[in-house]
């Protein structure tokens, strides 16, 4: 289970995501459950799947998103 946005070049949801997806191609196993809006240049969904929201198809659905920073052990960000 995931509470938050994903984004990357290929999402593959199997599991529980409450929040936005964005990716070039996304794909909804069944096993998937999506509460959000997915952003998307392909999206395909396998039958079973729970797609709860709106699909916005995109030319570059991951433009502007930005890696948040996770600390490093030694105090170094990365």
């Amino acid at each position: 289970t995931i509470t938050g946005s994903i984004s990357g070049e290929e999402v593959i949801v199997r599991g529980h995501v409450v929040g936005s997806v964005h990716g070039r191609r996304v794909m909804l196993q069944t096993t998937s459950q999506v509460e959000g809006d997915i952003y998307h240049q392909s999206l395909s969904i396998e039958q079973g799947a729970l797609f709860e929201g709106k699909s916005r198809r995109s030319d570059d659905p991951i433009a502007g998103i930005t890696r948040p920073e996770i600390p490093m052990a030694n105090g170094i960000s990365g």
